[in-house]
């Protein structure tokens, strides 16, 4: 009877110590597939990521191979310019080269002073908005009198092109 018992008391260890295997295996599954399915967010997280970044990536590439073919459009029109100028100087004389050249400068000027006016600010005129006692030469030339010039207060003061040519 006695070594009964002390196969059934065995048994019944070796079926607790077994049935503890067994829950701790369940449990390590468990903890397992939380992990799996924490690493699967974010496999699936660095996946838009990447999806984010390789459209970002193409729209970098489009602008810098529409920005290459600017530049290259304006290398040409550089060359075409320099080779136009040098045919022009080979045609013209000296003299009327420096005449185009002069001519040049006068009408890059002129474009820069209209291009200034654009950005004329009026509050820089001010003081020239109020009434003021200015001394201005009579026709004659002979002496000064005072004059009161009324100016508009409101809107940029008026200019004449032909100060400007």
């Amino acid at each position: 009877k006695q070594e009964v018992e002390e196969r059934s008391k065995k048994k019944d260890h070796e079926s607790l110590i077994s049935s503890k295997v067994i829950q701790d295996e369940i449990l390590a599954r468990k903890a397992l597939e939380k992990e799996m399915k924490k690493l699967k967010l974010e496999t699936d997280k660095l996946k838009e990521d990447l999806k984010t970044a390789l459209t970002q990536l193409e729209v970098l590439g489009t602008e810098v191979k529409d920005k290459s073919e600017t530049i290259a459009s304006l290398e040409e029109r550089l060359v075409t310019e320099r080779k136009a100028v040098i045919n022009l100087s080979d045609k013209l004389s000296h003299h009327e080269m420096e005449r185009k050249i002069e001519e040049e400068i006068a009408r890059r000027t002129l474009e820069n002073q209209i291009s200034n006016l654009a950005d004329y600010d009026c509050a820089q005129d001010d003081h020239y908005n109020d009434m003021r006692n200015l001394a201005m030469r009579n026709l004659s030339g002979n002496a000064r009198r005072s004059s009161q010039i009324l100016r508009p207060v409101s809107g940029p003061p008026q200019i004449s092109w032909t100060n400007i040519l």
